[in-house]
């Protein structure tokens, strides 16, 4: 089953620009793309226009997004403008948000993760084809569900989760090592 929905990403535009074209590579088991978008058309006016207007434009633009998944670096982590901006949005307006963490880490990486993320409700997953898709076709629901309940914080998959998911390349790599 492909997800269909568009997915606003956040980034950052210099140090992760080969990451986020990577991910706009990324295809679904099915062979269908993702439906990816950004805001960084907006960054050219960041000292252009007053910060409201700019927020606005932001704002309206993340509004079309079904998921919101965060590209996690170091650079990330200590933006406080444009950056900041889209990740509050997101938070504060329960956007469906996953935090991806493009040193493949599978879970929250305090070195990474900008303050604001520490504490808000977003799956942490690696920069990673498959793990996208589970994400995308599974957290969205239990997103709503952890909003419904009041819950709070950063959440990941248990390391099974990650070992079904990759349990064929597994197989595979156990036979040949085997022979």
């Amino acid at each position: 089953m492909a997800y269909t929905g568009k997915i606003y990403v956040i980034y950052d535009s210099f140090g992760n620009a080969n990451a986020y074209k990577t991910l706009k590579e990324f295809k679904q088991s099915d062979g269908s793309a993702f439906d990816f978008y950004d805001g960084i058309k907006y960054l050219k006016s960041l000292d252009k226009v007053s910060d409201d207007e700019l927020k606005a434009a932001i704002f309206e633009n993340m509004d079309e997004a079904d998921a919101v998944i965060v590209l996690l670096s170091k650079n990330v982590k200590s933006m406080r403008k444009f950056i900041k901006w889209q990740i509050e949005y997101a938070v504060n307006e329960k956007k469906v948000l996953m935090s991806m963490n493009c040193n493949r880490l599978r879970s929250l990486d305090y070195d990474v993760t900008p303050t604001i993320l520490k504490n808000r409700l977003s799956l942490f997953l690696p920069y990673e084809e498959k793990a996208l898709e589970l994400a995308l076709i599974n957290w969205p629901k239990s997103f709503k569900e952890h909003v419904a309940n009041g819950d709070n914080g950063p959440y990941r998959y248990d390391m099974e989760v990650y070992y079904d998911l990759y349990r064929e390349e597994n197989d595979d790599s156990n036979d040949e090592s085997n022979e």
